[in-house]
């Protein structure tokens, strides 16, 4: 019973740094992305 209070403790302090990080590289992904598709295009140019 200790081990299964001991995992919710965990993920209610893990889980609010997922949704964090996870928030953070949606916000980034979509500027790599387009920078990723950028450079070939300056390169053929």
């Amino acid at each position: 019973m200790q081990q299964e209070r001991d995992w919710f403790h965990t993920l209610a302090v893990v889980y609010p740094f997922i949704l964090f990080t996870v928030g953070l590289i949606l916000m980034l992904w979509p500027r790599r992305r387009k920078n990723k598709t950028n450079k070939p295009d300056e390169d053929k140019t």
